[in-house]
């Protein structure tokens, strides 16, 4: 997702690490709301301002770790979107289940080996 801002495009990421940030500050993707008052203009001003910068360095961190191996769960977090979560538990039982799986060659009385 990108943003234009003053004519120059941005990108934008709802990463698992900027859900993470954003809790920290509100409590959760379920307070967003309350951030924006209008009673209180200056402050869903403030608000959106903060939520904007959250998913801007959510975008530039993802860049910035996009060519490096992966492994570290911080780095994950850059890359991966909370709309990717079921795809990779999929994936994951996918492979847990692939890498479980037990191969048995028995002989048969005619020598023959059998796979079981």
């Amino acid at each position: 997702m990108e943003i234009e801002i003053a004519g120059k495009i941005f990108p934008l990421a709802y990463t698992i690490q900027a859900q993470s940030e954003i809790d920290k500050k509100i409590g959760g993707i379920k307070n967003l709301e309350l951030l924006f008052d209008e009673e209180e203009p200056q402050k869903s001003l403030d608000n959106t301002l903060m939520l904007l910068r959250i998913l801007m360095d959510a975008a530039q961190k993802r860049e910035r770790v996009k060519n490096k191996i992966m492994g570290k769960e911080e780095e994950l977090a850059c890359m991966l979107e909370i709309k990717d979560t079921k795809k990779l538990v999929e994936k994951i039982a996918e492979t847990i289940q692939s890498g479980s799986k037990v191969t048995v060659e028995v002989e048969s009385g005619a020598g023959k080996k059998k796979e079981k």
